[in-house]
């Protein structure tokens, strides 16, 4: 569970960039952005000046997300077609 950090204004502090990006899509506020704290090395939400490029970032970043997170459940595919002529 993430907690708050005082020395970073009692900011939320997620463990890594993703978490942080999937409660900022959580939020269902428009220009929310997340970014690495140089305080407390944890992860923030924080407001944008640019709301659509923000957006846009953490949809991308959920994205490369899933993505990676089905490539490392699929069984490799190498492996599985191999002598199977």
């Amino acid at each position: 569970m993430p907690k708050r950090d005082r020395a970073c204004g009692g900011k939320v502090a997620h463990a890594s960039k993703e978490a942080a990006a999937i409660a900022a899509k959580k939020m269902c506020r428009v220009g929310m952005n997340v970014y690495r704290c140089p305080k407390c090395g944890g992860w923030h939400i924080g407001k944008t000046r640019d709301p659509a490029r923000s957006a846009n970032r953490v949809t991308a970043l959920l994205e490369r997300h899933r993505r990676d997170l089905e490539q490392r459940m699929r069984p490799s595919e190498a492996a599985g077609t191999r002598g199977q002529d």
